[in-house]
């Protein structure tokens, strides 16, 4: 088996050791589905896929938190708080796109 394979069964083994994430899930889809499934108006899911990009969206604005929030890590051990303050911010802008297009690509 592969390190691939062996995280793929190792999540897969978690994911039905939790029966409640079913409902979690069935309540995201009721949520998302008006607004991103494939009954929702082409032009906004589109965007938010990244079809204008010819690649997924997601994985681009996935970065930003990332990167945001490591940023603010180096600024809070060399002192710079205001810096470190506004990287948080911008990571939390970012992960609320990160979610709106993450949702975008799971419908």
């Amino acid at each position: 088996m592969t390190a691939r394979t062996e995280t793929v069964a190792l999540g897969q083994k978690l994911a039905k050791g939790m029966p409640w994430l079913d409902g979690v899930a069935g309540t995201m889809e009721q949520v998302f589905a008006p607004l991103l499934g494939q009954d929702a108006p082409r032009a906004p899911r589109d965007f938010l896929y990244g079809v204008w990009l010819g690649h997924s969206l997601h994985a681009a604005v996935v970065s930003v938190p990332v990167g945001a929030w490591s940023a603010a890590m180096v600024f809070d051990l060399i002192g710079e708080e205001r810096a470190a303050d506004l990287s948080v911010g911008l990571g939390l802008v970012g992960a609320a796109g990160a979610a709106v297009t993450g949702a975008a690509q799971w419908q």
